[in-house]
């Protein structure tokens, strides 16, 4: 009896206990890096995080938001004359007392050159100054739903209330790199804007194949921050660092794990009938289903075959069924964890009918359909 009370304690005991690391988490290579995000954008799903939710400040990857509300809030062709109350201490876009810059360059030199003078400009066009701005930016955090980033500035210095996480601002460039100007912006090496000649201070747009931003950012409190992006077929994955002294190494080395670990897979196509639904009342016995959306996930191919789907889908509906309506829903998941959720829409509608019975010729004709389906034909 005390062999079997001993039993039951341990297995409480481990059951309790956190769930073991998998292989593939072993696999992550080590980086410089205090803290580090890797997220796959286009599934939305981090693939890798090192104290991925400890809060840290994040220097000058802050104008990631500025850029973001400004380019949301104001024209691009909006101009800000320079004045001393706009003067900022580190680095700079170097411009001058009394002249006149147009957003759309102010955000060049904000974010190819980290301009804080830049920073301080863009955020005066806001009817609030740079106050109501920095109130702005924290609002737009809200909605994203970043509980742990908060700005006191726009331009990234060290400040009290200053500060994210890497998982944070893993989504947070996700959200900017939607935006088309952005992109276009934090994407090029070098140009002139505002008659400057400006070059990106991101190197990995030369050394990393795909790469299409995003944004450096160094103070001493903070240490090297970077925050970049990289897309190969069709993929987006960004990778933060926050306080990484060897941190271009550190995303080379995330991104050649990601890329030769990880592939897309279609695990929902909209492009295919999900199921046949039976429609009692209907001129149509059956209305065709199908996903909404396709979804494509990130996966090795453990995970792959670990991925479990389930379908909520009513036995039947009762006619009318408009073509196009909701149906249900399709859910993915991972060893237990939802990873995706798409609706289910009609492909296929059914009108109201008078009750009749049908013919033996449209019951074979059915019966062969709905067993062409389950087959694959």
């Amino acid at each position: 009896m005390k062999k079997i009370l001993a039993f039951v304690l341990a297995a409480a005991m481990l059951a309790a206990l956190p769930a073991p690391v998998r292989a593939d988490a072993a696999s992550v290579p080590s980086v410089s890096a205090a803290s580090f995000a890797v997220y796959d954008a286009t599934a939305g799903r981090f693939l890798a995080c090192g104290a991925g939710d400890t809060v840290r400040p994040m220097a000058s990857t802050a104008k990631i938001m500025t850029a973001l509300v400004a380019l949301e809030s104001f024209p691009q062709d909006a101009e800000v004359e320079f004045s001393r109350e706009m003067a900022a201490e580190g680095s700079s876009m170097y411009l001058k007392y009394g002249e006149r810059v147009a957003l759309r360059d102010l955000l060049y030199g904000l974010l190819l050159m980290s301009g804080n003078d830049a920073a301080r400009a863009v955020a005066s066009l806001h009817a609030g100054g740079e106050e109501g701005f920095v109130a702005a930016m924290n609002e737009r955090a809200g909605s994203m739903g970043l509980k742990n980033t908060s700005f006191a500035n726009p331009n990234g210095l060290d400040a009290d209330g200053h500060h994210t996480t890497a998982k944070e601002l893993a989504i947070l460039a996700a959200e900017a790199m939607k935006n088309a100007a952005f992109r276009e912006i934090v994407s090029t090496y070098s140009g002139t804007f505002a008659g400057r000649t400006m070059t990106n201070h991101n190197k990995l747009l030369r050394r990393v194949e795909g790469c299409v931003g995003v944004k450096t950012g160094y103070t001493t409190v903070a240490g090297r921050c970077l925050v970049s992006a990289v897309e190969r077929d069709g993929r987006l994955v960004i990778v933060v660092t926050l306080d990484a002294p060897d941190d271009w190494r550190d995303h080379e080395r995330l991104y050649d794990w990601a890329f030769r670990r990880y592939t897309a897979r279609e695990v929902v196509s909209s492009d295919k009938v999900f199921a046949y639904q039976p429609v009692e009342g209907g001129l149509a016995a059956k209305a065709a289903v199908r996903a909404e959306r396709s979804v494509t996930l990130s996966l090795t191919d453990d995970e792959l075959a670990r991925l479990e789907t389930e379908t909520y889908l009513a036995r039947f509906v009762y006619a009318p069924v408009e073509a196009g309506s909701p149906a249900g829903e399709v859910v993915v998941r991972l060893d237990g964890a939802e990873l995706a959720h798409v609706t289910l829409v009609y492909a296929s509608g059914s009108e109201r009918a008078e009750p009749r019975e049908l013919s033996f010729s449209e019951k074979l004709k059915d019966w062969f359909e709905t067993l062409a389906w389950k087959l694959g034909l």
